[in-house]
């Protein structure tokens, strides 16, 4: 069933991203031919700018309406007049919660794919590419110097931490809509403020924990050099525990204290 969720989701979802990326990857197409003008100034330049600058908010607006609009439909589907048609499905509490969160990280990843391939299309050129891999060889290179071999168990960690982080405010602001539907008037205030709370809690104890942490490991050239070994894995199992009680929190209250009064 959690299959026949996200089908549902992915239809109903691409009718808003799919048009999005037709149009960035349209400009991109655009600027590719206006930026490699030999035009100076003009009505040309004028486009050029203009055009860029279409490119460079509807990148940062793609990205940012990616995770506004799936949190708006879970909200929606979930908690608002929509969640008596929802909960009376023969599905259960977690299949709802996972098929918003899977298809949430779904095109987030797609549309930062999208804004990648447009970014290739524009600057996509033999030296500009060449310039991209020099690059990323000298970064290898330097993570090497500091890392030694375990440059590339850094860079798996630093992955894996990524996409837990993105996971983990995702769930935060599951837990914080579910928190606020508990009250009976003002839910979407309470929502908020359960965010606010929750993120300024999480960033005040992180910050102690990176504080402490931080002090004892840059006095130490060879502490730097572990990093792979002890601070990234402390860091991804809080951040995964956070994951757990997130969802665990979420699920609870969808699943046993549902309030869509």
């Amino acid at each position: 069933m959690l299959g026949r969720l996200m089908k549902h989701e992915f239809k109903a979802t691409s009718r808003i991203f799919f048009p999005l990326y037709l149009v960035l990857v349209c400009i991109s197409v655009i600027n590719r031919f206006t930026l490699h003008l030999s035009m100076d100034e003009g009505l040309i330049q004028i486009i050029t700018n203009f055009f860029t600058s279409v490119q460079i908010i509807l990148s940062i607006a793609i990205l940012v309406i990616t995770v506004l609009f799936m949190i708006i439909r879970f909200y929606k589907n979930l908690l608002s007049s929509e969640g008596y048609l929802m909960f009376t499905l023969p599905v259960k509490t977690h299949e709802l919660i996972l098929s918003k969160l899977l298809m949430t990280l779904f095109w987030f990843f797609t549309s930062l794919m999208a804004v990648l391939i447009s970014l290739f299309i524009v600057f996509g050129t033999m030296d500009n590419i060449s310039l991209f891999i020099e690059v990323i060889s000298t970064t290898f290179e330097a993570l090497n110097a500091s890392f030694g071999g375990n440059w590339v168990l850094l860079c798996i960690e630093f992955t894996i931490l990524a996409l837990l982080s993105l996971t983990f405010n995702i769930l935060l602001v599951y837990i914080a809509i579910a928190v606020g539907q508990l009250f009976t008037k003002q839910k979407l205030v309470a929502s908020f403020v359960s965010y606010a709370v929750f993120y300024m809690a999480i960033q005040l104890f992180l910050l102690i924990v990176l504080a402490t942490s931080g002090y004892f490991i840059f006095q130490d050239t060879y502490l730097i050099s572990t990093l792979p070994q002890v601070a990234f894995p402390i860091v991804i199992l809080t951040v995964f525990i956070g994951c757990i009680v997130s969802y665990g929190a979420t699920y609870h209250i969808l699943d046993k204290k549902l309030n869509l009064d």
